[in-house]
């Protein structure tokens, strides 16, 4: 058996259970119905899996980093991404993201000294090394450097076409360093018997209006034309 002041507290809570769930009821009733304005969270962004590639370059190479940012909050908003490397702000990008949307920030560096460097993006690290420059004293020549199409238009793929020749006794191997503007594009290790002679060819993206300087190492230089 109750006591009759146990009844009493069991009738109380019983009544405030039931005042609460009227209440609630009524509130999501009054929030469908519009009468009621629901405050909403405003933007906010996080940042998460920072990646770069590759680890390891050379000195000029571009250095390709991302991250995913991700807008949690209830409304669209803008946010400033910052590349940092080594302390020092590279690259400050504005996205515009709604709301539980996330998107790939790509951001690009390059470095032309040897060292470890240290990026950071928000609240991420991350490193990639510069290795030292590779030497060069290979005896194998290249020549007829050929760009098709040698006029074109922005983001078109643009043939990049030379020779390579051995003209000593033995095998020999080059380090191919195709450029576009002094950025260095690619990396090719080219090995040939002795003597012989095959094609080399790049493809290269120039997106800069006017003329681009198209290169392969320091002494094998052509052009192409980039239009609107």
């Amino acid at each position: 058996m109750f006591s009759r002041s146990a009844i009493v507290k069991l009738k109380a809570i019983l009544i405030i259970d039931l005042i609460i769930d009227a209440a609630t009821r009524v509130y999501f009733y009054l929030e469908k119905q519009g009468l009621i304005a629901v405050t909403a969270k405003p933007a906010e962004f996080t940042l998460k899996n920072l990646t770069i590639d590759p680890p390891e370059a050379y000195p000029g190479d571009v250095v390709q980093i991302s991250v995913n940012a991700t807008n949690i909050g209830d409304l669209e908003g803008n946010h400033r991404i910052n590349l940092e490397v080594n302390s020092a702000i590279k690259i400050k990008e504005n996205i515009t993201l709604a709301s539980n949307s996330t998107e790939i920030v790509q951001l690009t560096d390059i470095e032309t000294t040897e060292c470890v460097y240290n990026v950071t993006v928000g609240n991420l690290n991350a490193n990639f090394t510069i290795k030292p420059a590779l030497s060069d004293s290979s005896k194998i020549i290249l020549s007829n450097l050929i760009c098709e199409p040698y006029e074109a238009r922005g983001n078109q793929l643009v043939n990049v076409t030379a020779t390579a020749q051995n003209p000593t006794g033995q095998a020999d191997k080059i380090i191919a360093n195709p450029t576009v503007d002094k950025l260095v594009v690619q990396r090719e290790f080219i090995e040939l018997n002795a003597p012989e002679t095959e094609p080399v060819a790049f493809t290269v993206n120039a997106t800069s209006e006017g003329t681009n300087n198209v290169k392969i190492n320091i002494d094998l230089s052509s052009y192409c034309s980039m239009m609107d």
